[in-house]
């Protein structure tokens, strides 16, 4: 199918003229970066790896009874499972520093796209040792790899093919992967890190607000390019390519952009306390246009919210009968990340730590 919406000159060009944000790390403030760092702590990241816990708990017991008694019933309860599980990581998700970067676990628990090819071939290869997947690609593991055995197919055909023994004991590995992964973040968290992570006020580049900071913004560059350019088509100057969306086999695509976004907007204003909004006002920063930039940033989240919402699921069809409103969501998350990547860390002479080959 061509591209005919005239607005896609307007998104290529806003494409190719992205570039590196320049950091200005001299800012002079007493703002209390702390403030920030502890609200966040304990308002957002800990409660965020704690839900994953207990929804990949939950997951372990709905796949358990699943795999012991395939029926209709228990694979709808255990879908509804793995939804509850991934909604909860694309929150955690914003958080991808300290921990679950050193211990090398965010592949392990969430790389799209899964490989269907590399996950038959570990069944047919299972040696039923519990150590398995240890020689296991990430794409064949993780909330993808779950999401694959349980959507892939009709209802009728996953209940039969769970009758496979090492297919289902795969699919105990993958689940009990993950719930231990989960377990072991929110423990390092709550025991030693999060202390670490709310006295480390500074702005280099390794404070944690410039972490903070930076995994926001990349987790913006990623719904963005990888999200919605890439099925658009947009990132290969090609037909939309539908297969390409997040979680073509489940289908809730926009709801995990939708959580996604919802993250980004509850770390730049703290949600309740304090964010990066205040941070920006208490300096007095302006867009340039008389408007204080935390209040531009807002309205632009929130016509991301808006063009979102305008899209109808699943994002693997609306890519290709809604290409005028997808591309309008990609126009405004470009927006978003200049407003941020550019004008909101150079003003609060923060460093960007991330090249824009990681998230575009």
């Amino acid at each position: 199918m061509k591209k005919s919406v005239s607005g896609i000159g307007l998104i290529l060009l806003l494409v190719l003229s992205f570039g590196c944000s320049e950091d200005n790390g001299g800012v002079d403030d007493e703002f209390d970066r702390g403030q920030i760092l502890e609200n966040i702590a304990n308002n957002l990241i800990v409660p965020a790896y704690r839900d994953f816990a207990d929804k990949t708990d939950a997951l372990v017991q709905n796949m358990t009874v699943f795999t012991t008694q395939p029926s209709t019933d228990n694979l709808a309860t255990v879908k509804n499972a793995w939804k509850a599980a991934t909604l909860s990581w694309k929150t955690a998700e914003a958080f991808n520093f300290g921990p679950v970067d050193q211990m090398t676990l965010e592949t392990s628990i969430d790389l799209w796209p899964t490989s269907a090819n590399g996950i038959e071939e570990s069944i047919q290869n299972f040696n039923g040792s519990d150590t398995y997947l240890q020689g296991i690609g990430s794409n064949r593991k993780g909330l993808p790899a779950i999401e694959y055995l349980l959507f892939h197919a009709d209802e009728t055909q996953i209940i039969n093919e769970f009758t496979d023994q090492h297919r289902a004991a795969y699919l105990s590995l993958l689940s009990h992967a993950l719930n231990d992964h989960a377990g072991t973040l929110l423990n390092a968290w709550e025991n030693g890190y999060k202390n670490t992570f709310i006295t480390n006020i500074g702005n280099d580049a390794n404070a944690s607000t410039t972490l903070l900071s930076n995994e926001m913004i990349f987790l913006l560059e990623t719904v963005k390019n990888y999200k919605v350019a890439t099925p658009l088509g947009l990132r290969t100057l090609s037909d939309p390519l539908p297969d390409q969306v997040e979680s073509r086999y489940a289908g809730i695509s926009l709801d995990l952009i939708e959580a996604n976004l919802n993250i980004i907007e509850n770390v730049f204003t703290g949600q309740d306390g304090r964010g990066f909004d205040d941070y920006l006002d208490a300096l007095n920063i302006d867009d340039g246009e008389g408007n204080s930039l935390s209040t531009t940033i807002s309205q632009q989240i929130e016509k991301s919210h808006q063009s979102l919402e305008a899209i109808n699921d699943p994002l693997e069809n609306a890519v290709l009968t809604q290409q005028e409103a997808v591309e309008q969501l990609f126009i405004d998350l470009q927006e978003l990340t200049v407003l941020m990547k550019n004008d909101m860390m150079s003003q609060l002479g923060l460093l960007v730590i991330f090249s824009d080959n990681d998230g575009d």
